[in-house]
């Protein structure tokens, strides 16, 4: 056997052993989510699991990031709402609703005032750059990733919501 297909074979085993680590910690998040009744918490593992699931069942993903979305309604909170946007956004981009996802990314970004937090602004707009990319708009795309570079390099923190959102990554 070549070094190719030596290489080959390992990335195949590396590959599949993340992807079944992947399905464990999903199921392991789905666990705590049904037996949580935290509002919070709740909200945060249904984004993230909604979020573990685009890429690979993105129907699923959809019902976890709904159930989030219904909590942020709920709690009337901007921050929780524009949270579920972003996951919102992803959803549209996995399932190639480029518009669907245009549409929360330009929310977030003029809703900022609302819910004041950094890490979604920016996150929004490095969606609208890919989309902006992905559309034969590259100045745009380019842009729009200078103004989130400027964004990210101010940010000496992580708020509370995104640990709370992504404490299992």
């Amino acid at each position: 056997m070549n070094v190719k297909n030596i290489f080959l074979v390992l990335l195949f085993v590396l590959t599949a052993r993340h992807a079944v680590a992947q399905y464990d910690k999903l199921d392991s998040l789905k666990r705590v989510f049904h037996n949580s009744r935290n509002d919070s918490v709740r909200f945060a593992l249904s984004l993230q699991i909604g979020e573990g699931y685009l890429y690979r069942n993105n129907d699923s993903g959809l019902v976890y990031i709904q159930k989030g979305t219904a909590l942020a309604d709920q709690r009337g909170s901007a921050l929780w709402q524009a949270h579920a946007r972003a996951a919102m956004m992803g959803y549209f981009f996995a399932t190639n609703d480029f518009v669907g996802s245009l549409k929360l990314s330009l929310q977030n970004i003029n809703d900022y005032s609302r819910y004041q937090d950094p890490y979604v602004l920016a996150y929004s707009i490095i969606f609208m750059a890919a989309i902006y990319a992905g559309n034969g708009y590259p100045e745009k795309a380019t842009v729009s990733m200078q103004n989130a570079i400027v964004i990210l390099d101010t940010l000496h923190y992580v708020d509370s919501l995104h640990s709370i959102h992504y404490f299992n990554s």
